[in-house]
């Protein structure tokens, strides 16, 4: 393996950490979204 290579790779995992962190994000995200959609549609049946 080639200095290029290693570099790659590298940056390939940091990229990979920073889709894994985001994606762990969103899911929270949208799970509380989805949540508070939820209760918003319990008053309004009221």
């Amino acid at each position: 393996m080639n200095k290029g290579e290693l570099d790659f790779f590298k940056y390939l995992r940091k990229f990979i950490a920073e889709i894994y962190k985001t994606s762990i994000f969103n899911t929270q995200y949208i799970k509380e979204v989805k949540e508070s959609g939820h209760q918003n549609n319990r008053q309004n049946d009221r």
